[in-house]
């Protein structure tokens, strides 16, 4: 069986340092959100769309 793995781009250029904490909090919680998705049988798009 594959394991699933998932990766979330969080944008290009570089965030401001009050900003960062927030920003990768967010991309965090979409790479959550997807691999539960695929962890669940869930296919690649559905994991995209939740993430």
């Amino acid at each position: 069986m594959t394991r699933p793995s998932i990766i979330v781009h969080g944008g290009a250029g570089n965030w401001p340092s009050d900003k960062r904490a927030r920003a990768l909090r967010g991309v965090r919680q979409a790479a959550e959100n997807g691999f539960a998705i695929l962890q669940e049988g869930g296919g690649a798009l559905d994991a995209v769309e939740n993430a």
